[in-house]
């Protein structure tokens, strides 16, 4: 489930883009990934991985639990560098 901070951070990256379809043309990912998480599902670890990238927020803002997936993440780094 997403914070209220970090839905206050992805209404507004929507608002920046655009649209919902934007943003996920941006990201590269689905338009229905990007509603979900408004819908209270979580990040996906890659697409919270993609978001961090493109606009420099930590991990850990987008995906709370991310300590626990400390080598899933190593390997997203590797696969994207």
């Amino acid at each position: 489930m997403n914070t209220d901070l970090t839905l206050e951070f992805l209404r507004e990256i929507v608002r920046k883009a655009g649209s919902q379809s934007k943003l996920a043309q941006k990201l590269d990912i689905s338009r229905s990934a990007v509603s979900r998480w408004f819908s209270g599902s979580s990040i996906s670890l890659e697409n919270a991985h993609k978001m961090s990238k493109t606009y420099g927020v930590p991990l850990e803002f987008l995906h709370p639990r991310i300590t626990k997936y400390k080598k899933v993440l190593n390997e997203i780094n590797r696969l994207h560098d």
